[in-house]
C-alpha cells in the first residue's frame, strides 16, 4: 500500500516537473522595481542586507530602489529581472514553503549554491532554474524517505512556515510538530 502511494506521488511529481520545465520563464512586471525586489526578497527568504549583497550595494541603496528614489543602472536592472523570474519560479515550484537552507546548499556537481549563482554579475537563468528544481526534488525525496523511516503511512509535506530566513533545525522542528499533532 505504501509503495503504491509513493509510486503515485512520484508519477504526479514527474508530470508536474515536465509541465514546469516546458513553461516559458515567468513574466515579471518590468515597470516596478519595488515589486521585483519584494518578490526576490520574500520568495528567496532574504534579508535586505543579503539582497544588497547579491547586487554589491548597501541595504540603504536597496531601500532607495524600492522607493524609486535612486535610479537603477541597466546591468543591475537586468539582474533584478532575472532574479525576480528565478524567485517566481522558486515560489511556483515550492508553493512558497521551501526552507532557506536549500538556497545555501551546494550543488553536488558544481559545488555552487543557488545564492552563489545569484551573486554572479550575469546570473544564468537556466542554470539557476535547473539547480532550484534539483534541490527541490532532492528535498522532497529526502522527506519521503524520512517519513517512511519513521513509519508514517504517506510522505506528506506540510508546513506552516512563512517564507523567510530559516535553519534546518528550525524547519525540522516545524515538521516534527506537524507529525505529532493528531489529524
Amino acid at each position: 500500500m505504501l509503495q503504491t502511494t509513493i509510486s503515485l506521488l512520484e508519477e504526479e511529481l514527474a508530470i508536474i516537473s515536465q509541465r514546469l520545465d516546458a513553461s516559458p520563464p515567468p513574466v515579471v512586471d518590468q515597470s516596478s522595481p519595488g515589486a521585483a525586489i519584494d518578490l526576490i526578497k520574500t520568495s528567496l527568504g532574504l534579508t535586505v542586507a543579503e539582497l544588497g549583497g547579491l547586487f554589491q550595494v548597501t541595504r540603504q541603496t536597496v531601500y532607495d530602489w524600492k522607493k524609486e528614489r535612486t535610479a537603477i543602472n541597466g546591468a543591475i536592472w537586468d539582474k533584478i529581472l532575472s532574479l525576480a523570474a528565478a524567485a517566481q519560479f522558486w515560489q511556483k515550484k515550492t508553493g512558497g514553503h521551501a526552507p532557506r537552507f536549500l538556497l545555501d546548499r551546494p550543488d553536488p556537481d558544481t559545488s555552487e549554491s543557488i545564492l552563489e549563482l545569484c551573486r554572479l554579475d550575469q546570473p544564468d537563468w537556466d542554470t539557476i532554474k535547473k539547480q532550484m528544481a534539483n534541490h527541490w526534488e532532492w528535498y522532497q525525496s529526502s522527506l519521503a524517505e524520512a517519513f517512511d523511516d519513521m513509519g508514517y503511512d504517506a510522505p506528506v509535506v506540510r508546513t506552516r512556515r512563512k517564507p523567510g530566513p530559516s535553519t534546518p533545525q528550525k524547519h525540522y522542528a516545524e515538521f516534527k510538530v506537524d507529525l505529532e499533532e493528531p489529524r
